[in-house]
């Protein structure tokens, strides 16, 4: 069940004891034809959102030290830092949103973890458009960029013919130890 709803078996073990979840109501199917409780669907998606909402936080905070973003800064207005979750009007919010500091250029970020292939490209390249038509002065380039935690065949036969998008997968490296004083 951890595999099929793609999360780590300490989330399941929280999903599966939630008082919330003890009554079964209305069941969702997934792309195999298993029925899911749709409480279990929220808490999944709640949970993927949170991992999001913290690489893009992370990334922010870290901006200047990751390399792939050497010659950028995030978008600022008026001297302020406006490239977090900036608002495309009618279309949405943009993951970051960057200018580069000596080019006419503009770097769209799209990041994430729980959506298929095909409608992340769509919704980079509507943001991309959005900045093209309202942001960018003529002769500016616009890029993108999808970020997530793995690549799959739809993302990578897009990527084959969008030449302006790149990607970075990302990983998370955690460790406990001990000070060396207490070996």
């Amino acid at each position: 069940l951890a595999a099929e709803l793609d999360i780590d078996l300490w989330t399941l073990d929280a999903l599966w004891w939630n008082p919330k979840l003890g009554g079964f109501g209305e069941t969702e199917v997934d792309e195999s034809g298993t029925e899911i409780l749709p409480e279990v669907v929220q808490a999944v998606q709640l949970q993927r959102f949170g991992l999001e909402r913290y690489l893009q936080e992370f990334i922010r905070d870290n901006w200047e030290r990751i390399p792939e973003f050497r010659g950028w800064q995030l978008y600022e207005e008026d001297g302020e830092p406006v490239g977090y979750e900036y608002r495309a009007n009618e279309i949405g919010r943009i993951d970051l949103l960057a200018h580069h500091k000596t080019e006419p250029a503009w770097l769209v970020i799209e990041l994430k973890r729980a959506q298929t292939s095909d409608d992340t490209i769509g919704q980079l390249l509507r943001y991309m458009g959005w900045i093209k038509k309202n942001k960018a002065a003529p002769g500016d380039r616009v890029q993108g960029m999808v970020v997530c935690q793995s690549l799959d065949a739809r993302m990578e036969y897009a990527l084959m013919i969008v030449q302006n998008v790149d990607l970075l997968l990302y990983e998370i490296d955690f460790h406990l130890r001990k000070p060396n004083q207490m070996d």
